[in-house]
């Protein structure tokens, strides 16, 4: 169910070395809010920043998590978690209750993913290992 928070998890990103370096991130894990979610079991390695560390129940542990480059003239990244979701507005229930800490743990880290992620794209890196 889709509407509901029951599948809620913090899971950490992966995250490559390189993006680590280039986003200015403190740490190589950055925890992310998942309800669910996908992964991209195709993706090519060139397309691959980051990696599910562990299972949110299903298979995607080790599997990316965040894919990104070019299709056409357009940029593109794609998200298996949700890296927009800021802990602070998480909607009050049982579930989100218990993951906040960990999310707010590396909450500055994950903000700075995405703005970095954003510009990135919005710039025009033609690959995401250009990112």
């Amino acid at each position: 169910d889709y509407e509901s928070s029951k599948f809620a998890k913090a899971v950490d990103a992966v995250l490559k070395d390189d993006l680590v370096k280039k986003a200015d991130l403190s740490t190589g894990r950055v925890a992310s809010y998942v309800n669910g979610g996908c992964f991209f079991p195709d993706a090519k390695e060139d397309e691959v920043l980051a990696y599910f560390c562990q299972d949110c129940g299903g298979h995607a542990a080790g599997q990316p998590m965040v894919v990104g480059g070019s299709a056409g003239s357009g940029r593109y990244i794609l998200t298996g978690a949700h890296l927009e979701y800021d802990p602070e507005h998480l909607d009050p229930c049982r579930e989100h209750d218990e993951i906040a800490p960990t999310l707010k743990a590396t909450d500055t880290d994950r903000r700075n993913l995405m703005k970095f992620l954003v510009a990135s794209v919005l710039r025009g890196s033609d690959s995401p290992s250009r990112l």
